[in-house]
């Protein structure tokens, strides 16, 4: 699978945060992404900030989630 153009200029570290962050949504345990990280995450927008350090992940999260576990 061929990953998208926005897939491929994310940082090791921003892929790695953002599927973190839809691990620790997955078990219902809340996030351990650091604030900063999360904050770019929003500005890229794979998160939707909700107010009180909630977050909720966007279509373009889902569909990054998708194409990094499709290339492996």
């Amino acid at each position: 699978m061929t990953l998208s153009r926005q897939t491929q200029e994310l940082t090791d570290e921003e892929k790695g945060a953002a599927m973190r962050f839809c691990e620790t949504c997955e078990d219902g345990e809340g996030y351990d992404v650091p604030k900063a990280m999360m904050k770019r995450l929003e500005q890229l927008g794979f998160v939707e900030h909700k107010g009180g350090g909630w977050y909720e992940g966007t279509p373009a999260l889902d569909q990054l989630q998708a194409e990094l576990q499709g290339s492996n």
